[in-house]
């Protein structure tokens, strides 16, 4: 990546650090007794649409109570997340392209989406939590770059008074002039990970699922 390209993209996640509302997830020990909506997009026929039209998704399942669903904007970019007490994790990101040197190419954003990744999503969880992130997969695929991040003891679903170890895995891809980022949680107590909750094949088949999601 060309020092330039650095530069923006620090300017990029300064913007957008103001729209996280990242506190530490963990829930208490009974769970939450509601669900809890906070956004500036609005929700329809359990479909999440972003303002200005920027892209609806489908809502993936949440156990209620203890559903969320925050968002926040800035001029150029935002994020929205969908959480639950049983450890789902879902989260959307995007930024302007106009925020790009404009000889960027589009192949030259996508491949270097990883280190995107680790700038938004986990850099500040290391300083506030001490969780060490490391990328273990990274593939462009059909203008859609696949990431894979090992979070050892870093998930935000809590047993025997210990955070699970997970992996976050995300899809990048560019739309209507957004760079898009899709990150899901995999946590080692879910069931639905039979083949292993760090297992790759079927971590991408399940982003893949989430990224159908998009209309």
């Amino acid at each position: 990546m060309n020092y330039k390209l650095i530069l923006n993209i620090s300017v990029i996640f300064l913007l957008l650090s103001g729209c996280t509302k990242y506190n530490d997830p963990i829930k208490n020990k009974i769970g939450s007794y509601k669900n809890y909506y906070s956004i500036d997009g609005k929700i329809k026929n359990n479909i999440y649409y972003a303002k200005n039209n920027m892209f609806k998704f489908n809502i993936p399942s949440l156990l209620k109570p203890g559903a969320s669903i925050e968002d926040n904007y800035t001029s150029k970019g935002m994020i929205v997340q969908f959480e639950d007490d049983a450890g789902r994790f879902i989260t959307i990101h995007t930024a302007s392209l106009d925020l790009f040197p404009k000889n960027s190419t589009h192949n030259n954003i996508l491949k270097n989406a990883d280190k995107l990744i680790y700038l938004l999503v986990f850099k500040q969880w290391e300083k506030d939590f001490g969780i060490k992130a490391k990328l273990i997969y990274s593939k462009l695929n059909n203008n859609k770059m696949y990431i894979i991040y090992d979070f050892p003891k870093g998930s935000t679903f809590i047993q025997n008074k210990q955070r699970v170890n997970a992996v976050m895995v995300s899809v990048v891809f560019i739309k209507n002039n957004n760079l898009i980022m899709l990150t899901r949680q995999s946590s080692q107590h879910f069931l639905e990970y039979k083949a292993g909750y760090n297992n790759i094949e079927n971590l991408i088949s399940l982003i893949k699922k989430d990224y159908n999601g998009f209309k």
